[in-house]
């Protein structure tokens, strides 16, 4: 379920969204309904200022009906005929919180390593002055696995992304990022993008 609401005043746009996930009959009749996307977006009418627009989410998906089946373990992601979960070549499809056993698509048997987390997420873009732009993302979460198979400790996770765009000239752009992860649910690492954009079409 996707309920939104968008209040436009005379400066900014307000938009406040709650995403609801459900596996089944239970999660659909809101048996798990602490497990929640919950979301808070503020933007500029007209941007152009160091923030222009700031997003903040909460996400819990802790619960899933409850710890005995039935109508609880819905076990978000995972699936009894396909063992590999809802993924694509050992990615989770439609989300990056819930991830697989890193073996799952060599094994095909483990599917989803954890679908229960806790997490919070903010992001902030602007301009840093006229023709260049930016982007802040910062998310964290902490992972406890699934009802089956529970994490022997809570698994914190903190992921980074500083990203900017700067215009050489018409329609071409240099593109610059650096993002990180650190925690103990991913392996630790950092990388950086660089880049010249080109933006066609017609005049």
């Amino acid at each position: 379920y996707d309920v939104a609401l968008a209040v436009p005043f005379e400066r900014v746009r307000l938009h406040v969204y709650l995403q609801h996930p459900f596996e089944d009959r239970s999660g659909m009749r809101l048996k798990n309904w602490r497990d929640e996307l919950v979301g808070l977006s503020i933007a500029r009418r007209q941007p152009g200022r160091f923030v222009d627009r700031l997003t903040y989410e909460f996400i819990h998906t802790k619960h899933q009906s409850g710890p005995v089946h039935p109508p609880g373990e819905d076990n978000y992601f995972n699936h009894a005929t396909y063992r590999t979960g809802w993924t694509h070549h050992g990615l989770t499809i439609g989300t990056p919180l819930i991830y697989p056993h890193p073996d799952a698509e060599r094994r095909r048997t483990l599917g989803i390593a954890s679908n229960r987390l806790v997490g919070h997420h903010l992001g902030v873009a602007g301009h840093v002055r006229p023709g260049v732009r930016y982007r802040a993302l910062a998310t964290y979460t902490r992972n406890y696995g699934t009802y089956k198979r529970p994490f022997d400790a809570v698994h914190p996770q903190l992921s980074l992304l500083l990203e900017a765009r700067a215009a050489l000239a018409d329609r071409v752009e240099l593109r610059a990022a650096v993002g990180a992860d650190a925690g103990s649910a991913y392996d630790e690492r950092v990388g950086m993008r660089i880049g010249v954009a080109y933006r066609g079409g017609a005049r």
